[in-house]
């Protein structure tokens, strides 16, 4: 750049060729930058963003299935709902003399009536061998509170049963029991249930030579809906 002095007395001044290039240069790198500044800006709030709203969908994820995983299953067995079952487990008889430990075999029918309580009728026999083999058989009714909230489907409950008993060089035996129930329920589907039962019978009328007789039960139920 130089100054030069007008015919009036004025002063001016003139870029040479190298300043305009320079400036022109410098304009460009300036251009560029804030170009390049701009879309670093750009990209990087678009990264944000994208990050974000990745993290978003995750949690949003995340949540859902805690949340499905928590919450409770539709509620499958509820009242005016009528149940056939078959059931196999273990049968203990406790009589002075005899074997003990057995194998039971057992059909029950129970009615919902209402989404806390049911009433449920058996029909149950056991096999005892030994050298004096046992043959018992009972007949119950029972009526029992379950916590219907997930599909494992607790229970406790009571009743009271009719017995007989079979014993070789004893004669058969006629008795009145009362018992307790514990047991759980999986509601599969619908229509299928599986479920673990125990009762404890306690022979009110033959104290003396069985006061005791055990069964626990894996039962397959039909479901049907009344």
């Amino acid at each position: 750049m130089f100054a030069a002095e007008t015919g009036g007395g004025e002063l001016y001044t003139r870029n040479t060729p190298s300043q305009t290039r320079s400036n022109a240069s410098n304009t460009w790198l300036s251009g560029r930058g804030t170009v390049w500044y701009t879309s670093r800006v750009l990209t990087s709030t678009g990264r944000k963003i994208w990050r974000g709203s990745v993290f978003d969908c995750v949690m949003s994820l995340l949540a859902f299935l805690a949340l499905t995983a928590i919450a409770p299953a539709p509620v499958l067995a509820y009242e005016d709902q009528l149940t056939l079952g078959v059931g196999l487990g273990y049968a203990y008889a406790s009589p002075s003399e005899g074997p003990h430990h057995g194998a039971a075999l057992a059909l029950d029918s129970s009615l919902g009536l209402s989404a806390s309580w049911s009433v449920r009728a058996w029909l149950g026999a056991s096999m005892h061998p030994g050298a004096r083999s046992l043959k018992q058989g009972a007949l119950g009714a029972e009526v029992y509170y379950l916590l219907d909230l997930l599909e494992l489907v607790p229970y406790v409950g009571a009743g009271v049963d009719l017995q007989s008993r079979w014993q070789e060089q004893a004669p058969t035996r006629l008795n009145l029991g009362v018992h307790p129930v514990l047991g759980i329920d999986w509601l599969l589907t619908r229509e299928w249930i599986l479920g673990l039962s125990s009762r404890a019978i306690f022979n009110v009328t033959d104290w003396d030579r069985a006061p005791l007789y055990v069964t626990v039960l894996l039962t397959g139920s039909w479901v049907v809906e009344l």
